[in-house]
């Protein structure tokens, strides 16, 4: 049994998760159900019934918090200012993918003109230099909608996936810092292991 546990457990976030693509129910409630679970599952007696219970209750604790997941991932609010240009502060996420007209790569738009947000964006950057991961980058830049299905592949859905609802192209671009945290932590980890290849910021 007790090698079973955290299998079953594991198992039960997944199966919570999955649901969560299937329907979203009411955040409140469905914690509220899952805390009832948990309650009856640690007074339970019977140790069968009380390892169910728990499951059950990790399952729909996993449904509330994947349902929010998808929530806050649907939200945009650079969606309703498509077709607009503004001066903008974007942070890059990864390094660049060169392509044939342009490189793009994922950023995340710190401000759009007088909007303030925190929004993750797919980037497109004229071909030439490119900017390094962790780069807080001002440019000028046009929001566009992601382009539809073409030849079997839909560039719009898959970056929905990912929480992304427009694509920046930029120009005139400058590095104005660099994002800092965990993740800015990584970069220079990152940089010194590459032998700091990428030009310090003065």
């Amino acid at each position: 049994m007790k090698l079973r546990v955290p299998h079953t457990f594991v198992g039960s976030l997944c199966l919570g998760f999955a649901l969560a693509n299937l329907g979203r129910p009411p955040t409140v409630p469905t914690l509220g159900v899952a805390g009832a679970l948990a309650s009856l599952g640690l007074a339970a007696s019977d140790p069968r019934v009380r390892f169910a219970v728990l499951a059950a209750g990790v399952a729909a604790g996993a449904w509330a918090w994947g349902s929010v997941r998808l929530a806050q991932l649907d939200r945009s609010a650079l969606a309703p200012r498509i077709g607009t240009f503004e001066r903008a502060i974007v942070e890059v996420e990864e390094p660049p993918r060169p392509g044939a007209l342009e490189q793009r790569m994922k950023g995340l738009v710190l401000r759009w003109g007088t909007l303030r947000t925190h929004e993750p964006v797919w980037l497109e950057l004229p071909l030439g230099r490119s900017p390094p991961t962790g780069a807080r980058l001002k440019l000028l830049g046009e929001l566009r909608a992601p382009p539809g299905p073409s030849n079997g592949f839909d560039e719009a859905r898959w970056l929905r996936r990912q929480g992304i609802h427009v694509v920046v192209r930029g120009q005139g671009w400058r590095v104005v810092g660099r994002r800092g945290g965990i993740s800015g932590f990584g970069d220079r980890v990152g940089r010194w292991l590459a032998g700091d290849t990428t030009p310090r910021l003065k």
